[in-house]
């Protein structure tokens, strides 16, 4: 920012503004200088504000002193702070002596001006406003009747970088003292192995170590997707007296199932959370078939009995859904009654091209439901979800396969995971039947629905 002011001069009597300079020059001793100095203050954004009634003597450039000063204060702009930290210095430059007038200016870097340094600004790097800036007016250093003697001698300043080692003296002198131990230098790599000792004599031999305990046995009723999580197996759970007693099954625990897996109880230790994990078959291969025995004595022909009534109803095949778009015409679901079991049989063949829109999103296929005896029986009025069997497609975090659902009143859905493609997938289970859950007293079919079918069989 610039600002004219005037020079001051104004002797008496008939000097001229040369003359003015010529005699504050002499009295000066031609040289500038800072007689009473200024004070900053920071203003709104990277301005400073220049105190007035400041006095300073400025070199016009053609061989005068100037005497300069101020009535007002002013604002002065700076720079923004640029990648480096750096010094400007702010200065009353003489702008034409004849016309006797200066301007205050804040310089990068000073030189070729004329006039008077008033000041010295530091701009650290990246400075944007006036209370980063730091301050530093130039102290009066003129005290009038020329340069006076040197002032007292300042202290001794820090000592140096030590120089270079002199070239050693004669032989023959006392040692010196040992200097102080050296910190200690890098390890070394490690040295060859040594000869390997003799072996040392075998320890005793510890208990065998047990990998689960087997406590039963399921499948005859129960799948391995309707273990319990929490491990309490009920009384009756996999069917009359399997098992006998509830019991609570404890970490390392396992049951076999029918088809020879082992399922052990992690509670939820398992991969993906589970609280159950097959590690593999227990069940061995069929050993050799024995030697026959001799036939024994052919028994008496009991009586005729009565035609058996095995309650075995006739397959009924469920509608294909044809929406959402996806499944082909060869996919059949039917069903039949298996009253003598007291179940109900499901036979399923699911066949697929896409996954219908939205992406990302399983698509729910919804049948008709099936017949009202054929209804199956919830615990907890829980749905019955089964995998399908075959190429029937894995995706998803965590892996998702294609599920048959069982609901209430009969309903039937096949959820299918968005992004398997085209595959098959089959399904054919034995599920109970409505009816048989309800002897269970602590079951009841849902308000307004009548069980309505067969008395279970003893068998």
């Amino acid at each position: 920012m610039t600002t004219p002011h005037k020079v001051r001069w104004g002797q008496a009597g008939r000097y001229s503004a040369w003359d003015d300079r010529q005699v504050i020059t002499a009295l000066s001793g031609g040289r500038s200088a800072v007689v009473r100095a200024v004070a900053l203050t920071p203003a709104a954004g990277l301005a400073v504000n220049v105190s007035a009634d400041w006095l300073a003597l400025a070199d016009c450039g053609d061989g005068t002193i100037a005497v300069l000063t101020s009535s007002l204060e002013v604002s002065v702009a700076v720079e923004p702070g640029g990648a480096a930290d750096r010094d400007d210095e702010l200065w009353a430059v003489i702008t034409d002596p004849e016309a006797a007038t200066y301007a205050l200016r804040v310089l990068e870097v000073a030189g070729g001006q004329h006039g008077v340094r008033l000041a010295t600004i530091t701009v650290p790097a990246g400075a944007i406003t006036s209370d980063d800036l730091e301050l530093h007016p130039r102290a009066p250093d003129f005290g009038g009747g020329g340069q006076g003697p040197p002032g007292p001698q300042g202290p001794p300043g820090a000592d140096g970088p030590p120089g270079p080692q002199g070239t050693p003296g004669d032989p023959g002198g006392p040692p010196g003292p040992p200097g102080e131990q050296g910190v200690a230098g890098p390890e070394g790599p490690q040295g060859p192995g040594g000869v390997e000792g003799p072996r040392g004599p075998e320890g005793e031999r510890g208990v065998p170590g047990q990998a689960t305990l087997i406590v039963g046995s399921f499948g005859q009723v129960r799948t391995p997707d309707e273990l319990p999580s929490d491990g309490f197996v009920e009384a009756g759970w996999d069917g009359p007296g399997r098992p006998l007693n509830d019991l609570q099954v404890e970490t390392g625990w396992a049951f076999v199932y029918t088809d020879g897996h082992l399922w052990v109880y992690v509670a939820d230790q398992g991969p993906g959370g589970e609280s159950w994990v097959s590690p593999g078959m227990v069940q061995g291969p069929e050993g050799a078939r024995g030697p026959a025995g001799d036939p024994g004595a052919q028994g008496p022909v009991g009586p005729a009995g009565p035609a058996p009534d095995l309650d075995l109803g006739p397959w009924v095949t469920l509608v294909t859904p044809t929406v959402p778009a996806g499944l082909l015409a060869t996919t059949r679901f039917r069903y039949r009654r298996v009253g003598f079991l007291g179940c109900v049989q499901l036979d399923f063949s699911a066949h697929w091209n896409t996954v219908p829109p939205p992406p990302g999103l399983n698509a729910t296929f919804v049948f008709p439901p099936m017949t009202e005896d054929c209804w199956v029986y919830q615990p907890g009025s829980q749905q019955r979800y089964y995998n399908l069997q075959g190429a029937a497609g894995i995706t998803g975090n965590p892996l998702q396969l294609v599920q048959a659902r069982l609901l209430a009143n009969g309903g039937v859905q096949l959820v299918v995971p968005a992004g398997t493609g085209g595959s098959v997938g089959t399904l054919n289970i034995l599920v109970p039947l409505l009816s048989e859950g309800a002897d269970d007293p602590g079951i009841l079919p849902s308000a307004g629905a009548s069980v309505g079918r067969k008395e279970r069989r003893s068998r």
